[in-house]
Parts: C-alpha cells; structure tokens; sequence
C-alpha cells in the first residue's frame, strides 16, 4: 500500500491515548511515533483496501500469539471443530458429527478438508492440536476436563474427568497442521498468507469451504502499541479492530458492535461470616440487589443482568419452567424477618443486638471503574433494605491477596466461564468463592452435568443456596472504519462470524 505523506504527518501529531491491557496479557506504553504503522491507505487516490492490524514481533501461531489482535486473527487462518453461536448452541465446522457415551466424547470429521497448503486434514492433527491447546494459557482452562484425545478409525476421541453433556461447546480450539510450530503456521480457515511474510498480507483459502466471506483480501497493518487502534480505525488505515481491550481507548468517533462474551459479574460470599452462613440470608441479599440498574449506571447497559447462574442467552441453559428473581425488595424483607432481623435503628438499619448495626465489609478492585461502581450500587441496594455495608477499595493486588485469605464478607468478582458456562469454580469453597453449603450446590451441578437431575432441578438447589449472587455478563466491542457496513452481534469464539454480510 502506498504511504501518503499527509497522513502520516497526522499520524506524527497524534496525542497518544491510554495504554490498555488485553487477554492475553500485554503491556503497552503511551507515546506514538511515526513508525506507527507500516502503511496507510488514501482513500481518494486507489482502490480502497481492507486492512486489519498486527504485531509483526509477534507470532500468528494460536498457541504461542501473546498480543490480542494477533491472536484474534487466527479465527480468519484456522478452523475449529465447532464455533459457537449467539445463543450458545453448538454449530459444526470441522466436526461432522458429536456423540456422547458415558464419559467420552467421539468427534468424526467431514470429508475432503484441506489445509491451505492443499494437503489433508486429518484427525491427527487434531490431536496434535489438542496438545498444544492443553498447554496454551487461552485453552487449557476449557479443556481441562479432557483427560486425554486420540485418533480412533479417522476419527477423534475424547476421554474426559467426568460426565458432561455440554463438553462439545469447548471444541473450539484452532486446528492447525500437525508439526506447525512456526509463527505463521499452516491452517485451513478463511484465509491464508498471501506469502511467507505477513506485510504482503492474507488472500482466500481457495481450499476452504467451510465459511463465507465478502472480502477478497486483507491488507495486514502492522502497529506497536494499542494506543494508535482508534486513531487508525477512525481514519481507515485499519478497518475492523476487535481486541478484547479495555475501555479507556476512545473510539468514540467509529461504529461499534457488540460482541457476546462469557463474562460474569458476580458478588462473592464468605460463609464464614455468621449472617451469611445463613442461606436464607444471603438469598435476601440477592433479592435486593437491582441487577438491571448496575448493568446500566456501571456497564453503560453493554450486557445481561441476570440473577441465575448461566448466561440468560444461553437458551440451553435457562429454563422457561423456573426462574430466579432479578430483584424482589419485598421478598429480601420477608427472609430478613425469618432470619430474626426486625428492628432497625435511626440509620435504618438492622440491629443485630441493641448497640450493634448489621454491616457487612465489600471488598473490590479501586482500578476497575466498572466494578466500583457497582458496588457502590450495591451499597445503595442492601442499605435501602437495612444492611450496612462497608466498601473497601484496594489496587488489583491487594484485593487479590484479601480475597484468597478470606478478609472480606462480600467482593465483586468477575471470571471469564468456558463456553459450557462451567461454573464448578464458583460453587466450590476455596476458589472463586468461599460459601460452605456442604458441597449441595456443587453435587447437583455435576449431577445435572452428567443428566442425573434436570436444569431446573439444579436452579432450585442454587436458588435456594445462593453459594454466589451474579449479577449480569457483560460484553465487549468491535469497532468499524466508516468505510466498512458491518455492524453484526458477533461472539467472542469468532470475531470475524459475520464476514459474510461485511460490506466494504
């Protein structure tokens, strides 16, 4: 693509924005220069090109990418097995067909795939895949309950820990060619690099046919800190940027679209405190807390409040036959009384003895703007219903380092869930929680899990032991040049779903 020197005079006066962090993890500074991007597009002077952004000291590999735009980029260069849809629900890609007996998972192939490279795919290189994804940072988490994958008669077999039917919806690790180890490995997705060098950009993957899309080629742009992204978006040197980046870069100027992620905000629990060993007293406590309201005064509405458990897209996982209360202040006040609170005092507040006010401490993170918020919301909630509450505001480590030693009653936490919404973490004591129902909670998911129980046998059981209170799942954004006519929901399992309907 050609420089312009008007352009990158621009770029040269451009004030930095804030630096951000990403999953994965990074670190980036604040000041610009005008090596920012290796090249900028006149619209007015060529054919418009579509360009992404990319760091050129960093890997395409999807198991070995540390920084966000890179590793997103792998959805356009390798398949999966399945992606998953909006409403959480399972769509083949590589998978033809998914069966399930006892614990293991059978995964046959469709026939006929190839690499971009023209050569086979073949179950082994989904094995070898799996390997690789079991000791990435990203995947291992969702593929924790796999024990082991073979290939079996051309197909994949999975053996996993322990029973679980929605097992299929974490197949969603890239696929690459067995030995591909370099950064640019071999994949068989949307696109392929044009050549052995990113900067001459991706072109279609003639040999794929699992997905469509509008865009003949891209143009890769490379950038060196994220702080240049909406600057670039805005004048269309880049086109499309979704990075799972934090909100303090201003894109204020260019289109969005939401992206579902499996995000959840949530209030933590300490059993250990003697009002909320009291199960009917922490349901009170949920009772009060007007999720709808947080969702939109902290999170600008870009969510789900939700009282139960799974995503409320989820539609798999949400029954039409019971349903937990986003808030019921009349209710809370009715458990309070059975729990023996009915006096309050001047500051309306329920006294435990005649000198003592109920109060609870809330730990949270001082620098998450969003989750204090939210608990200052909370605050307001349980103190209008006669709870007190005490927020203590801490720097990400020290609220870290209070959470694991239990010096809190309640905190506001938030966990990225696998895309089968596992939430064994939150229900067990010692981990992301620290609620001791005698392992209630715990024992009916994972005999839901295993098609012991139903969903709503399991939502009964956490509705009555309220072991963690959510709150809402929020999302993310992409962001489109004004040259691009793309605004699609999309979900974070692929960024890029909706490339089919781009209009550029």
């Amino acid at each position: 693509m050609k420089k312009t020197v008007w352009l990158l005079c621009l770029v040269l006066c451009f004030s930095a924005f804030t630096s951000c962090r990403s999953n994965p993890s990074m670190s980036v500074s604040s000041s610009i220069t005008s090596s920012e991007t290796s090249s900028v597009v006149s619209q007015g002077e060529q054919e418009r090109i579509f360009s992404l952004a990319y760091f050129a000291n960093d890997s395409f590999n999807p198991y070995l990418a540390s920084q966000s735009v890179n590793f997103y980029l792998g959805s356009l260069l390798y398949d999966t097995l399945v992606t998953v849809k909006s409403d959480f629900s399972v769509e083949p890609v590589i998978a033809d067909n998914i069966s399930f007996e006892g614990n293991i998972c059978t995964v046959t192939l469709k026939k006929g795939l190839k690499f971009s490279d023209g050569t086979e795919l073949t179950a082994s290189d989904v094995v070898s895949s799996f390997s690789a994804a079991k000791r990435s940072a990203y995947y291992a988490q969702r593929l924790s309950n796999a024990s082991s994958c073979k290939a079996v008669d051309g197909a994949v077999v999975f053996a996993l820990k322990k029973t679980d039917k929605n097992f299929a919806k974490n197949l969603t690790f890239p696929i690459i060619k067995g030995g591909s180890k370099q950064s640019m490995a071999v994949g068989s997705g949307r696109y392929r690099f044009a050549t052995d060098s990113a900067s001459d950009g991706l072109i279609k993957n003639e040999y794929n046919t699992l997905r469509k899309t509008n865009i003949d080629s891209i143009s890769l742009t490379q950038i060196h800190k994220y702080s240049t992204l909406p600057y670039m978006v805005k004048i269309g040197s880049v086109n499309y940027v979704y990075a799972n980046l934090d909100s303090s870069l201003n894109f204020a100027a260019s289109s969005s679209s939401s992206v579902l992620m499996n995000n959840l905000v949530y209030l933590g629990v300490n059993s250990n405190n003697a009002l909320l060993a009291n199960q009917d007293f922490r349901k009170a406590v949920s009772l009060c807390v007007d999720r709808k309201n947080i969702l939109t005064d902290a999170y600008a509405g870009a969510g789900y409040a939700t009282a139960a458990p799974f995503h409320p897209e989820a539609t798999d996982l949400n029954s039409e036959g019971y349903s937990i209360a986003l808030n019921d202040s009349s209710a809370a006040q009715i458990l309070l009384g059975t729990c023996g609170y009915t006096q309050k005092n001047e500051n309306g507040l329920f006294m435990l003895d005649e000198t003592t006010e109920i109060r609870l401490r809330l730990a949270v993170n001082s620098e998450n703007t969003a989750r204090k918020r939210a608990a200052q919301s909370v605050k307001l909630n349980l103190e209008a219903a006669g709870i007190g509450v005490d927020i203590i505001e801490e720097s990400a480590d020290a609220y870290k380092a209070r959470i694991a030693s239990g010096d809190y009653d309640l905190f506001i936490g938030e966990v990225k869930l696998t895309a089968d919404n596992d939430i064994s973490s939150l229900l067990s004591v010692g981990s992301l929680n620290a609620v001791n129902d005698e392992g209630a909670s715990l024992l009916a998911y994972d005999q839901y899990l295993a098609g012991k129980i139903n969903l709503d046998d399991f939502l009964k059981t956490f509705d009555l032991k309220t072991p963690f209170i959510p709150i809402l799942y929020r999302n993310s954004t992409a962001f489109f040049s004004a040259t691009l006519n793309g605004n699609q929901t999309v979900t974070e399992y692929d960024v890029f779903a909706a490339m089919d309907k781009w209009e550029f």
